[in-house]
């Protein structure tokens, strides 16, 4: 950072231990918050958000949350699997015509993720490109449009020749014949004990 005493880097996450809280050192500008209040204000209120994810798989909720209120992220390939515009089923453009891109920056390395996080921090333009393009991409992944498609998309599918799907699902047909007779003997148990 050009001038790092005005940045700071602060840790949130639940239930840290207060060997982790001892860390905060104000002199340096590194704060351990412990647990957000509220996820969206917090990411909200800062410039960017870093997730050095090492492991996981498929949608990022951190990623997302940060994304859903104009954060730009800074992350590692792995944190970027699921993410990437070019991995949805469609082409996400803007209201220009331009290709989404990744929210934020994925950095392959240690050194290229501190410069990268330097850059959204200090780069008044790349910053407000990131985060652009980060709403975006929530909008496309998340958004009402996109999931009332996939729904419809799936029920149209589902719906198609629905008798011959049923035929064929061979453990549908075990599972239900199962279901009814269980409940065959149960009605005849309770029509008995009424009885009695």
């Amino acid at each position: 950072l050009k001038n790092p005493k005005k940045h700071s880097l602060r840790v949130y996450g639940a239930f840290p231990p207060a060997s982790m809280m001892n860390l905060t050192n104000a002199k340096e500008n590194f704060f351990v918050e412990g647990p957000a209040k509220c996820q969206y204000s917090t990411l909200g209120s800062h410039r960017c958000l870093l997730a050095p994810l090492r492991f996981g798989a498929g949608i990022k909720g951190k990623i997302a949350d940060s994304w859903s209120v104009g954060t730009p992220v800074v992350t590692t390939p792995i944190g970027a699997e699921g993410m990437l515009p070019e991995q949805w089923e469609t082409t996400a453009t803007t209201s220009r015509g331009e290709k989404v891109k990744f929210g934020g920056i994925v950095a392959n390395n240690l050194i290229d993720f501190a410069k990268s996080a330097a850059r959204l921090v200090e780069n008044e333009s790349e910053w407000a490109d990131a985060s652009k393009y980060s709403t975006k991409c929530v909008s496309d992944m998340f958004g009402m449009k996109k999931g009332e498609e996939l729904l419809l998309g799936t029920f149209d599918h589902v719906g198609c020749n629905l008798v011959e799907r049923r035929k064929a699902d061979w453990l549908q047909a075990m599972l239900l014949d199962d279901f009814h007779r269980s409940t065959e003997y149960k009605s005849r148990y309770i029509e008995k004990a009424a009885l009695l």
